[in-house]
């Protein structure tokens, strides 16, 4: 669905938190992916759909050594296109979260072969890591 420059400006009348339209026009104004018009902070979503397991809190205690159990990607064995690690190490770069890092990096490391790996994306990883 898309709203037309009318339908938008209706939304944002019809909010009546001030925080929620500058987090609307934030995201306007700094999205750039062709995505967004249909699925507005695609790289958020994306990042929050790759560390949150799809598995229960129950599951995962049995096995807490793998990092990526109940990975929805994990789980069907698949490479990701290189931008997609690249998105994902620059969230995780934003918020902080050194447990989804190093889920960003076991992932790398069990379903990508090295030669595969280009160095910027070795660079920004070992940058990263280093904050």
């Amino acid at each position: 669905m898309k709203l037309s420059q009318k339908g938008l400006e209706e939304y944002i009348l019809n909010l009546e938190s001030v925080s929620e339209i500058e987090k609307l026009l934030l995201s306007m104004v700094h999205q750039s992916y062709e995505l967004n018009h249909i699925i507005p902070n695609i790289e958020m979503l994306m990042y929050k759909m790759f560390c949150s397991p799809i598995s229960t809190k129950e599951q995962r205690s049995e096995d807490n050594t793998n990092l990526l159990k109940g990975n929805l990607f994990a789980a069907k064995q698949m490479q990701l296109p290189l931008s997609v690690y690249d998105s994902l190490l620059q969230t995780v770069g934003v918020t902080q979260k050194k447990k989804h890092f190093k889920k960003i990096v076991k992932y790398i490391q069990e379903h990508e072969p090295s030669d595969r790996i280009p160095q910027q994306l070795i660079d920004k990883i070992v940058s990263i890591g280093i904050v």
